[in-house]
């Protein structure tokens, strides 16, 4: 159903400083900074990046 969206607590009972809304309606409710979250996903994804452009 359009506008519904699916729940993730993925703070382990910790207080929830995050809350990431995906493209597919979810949100998860993370223990972790914003600021630690984009980190690791930039690096995640920016070796990613450097891995295809040297293909």
């Amino acid at each position: 159903v359009k506008g519904t969206r699916t729940l993730i607590d993925a703070t382990q009972g910790r207080k929830t400083k995050a809350v990431i809304v995906t493209s597919d309606d979810y949100l998860v409710l993370s223990a972790l900074q914003p600021e630690t979250i984009a980190r690791r996903f930039s690096e995640a994804y920016g070796e990613e990046m450097r891995e295809e452009g040297n293909e």
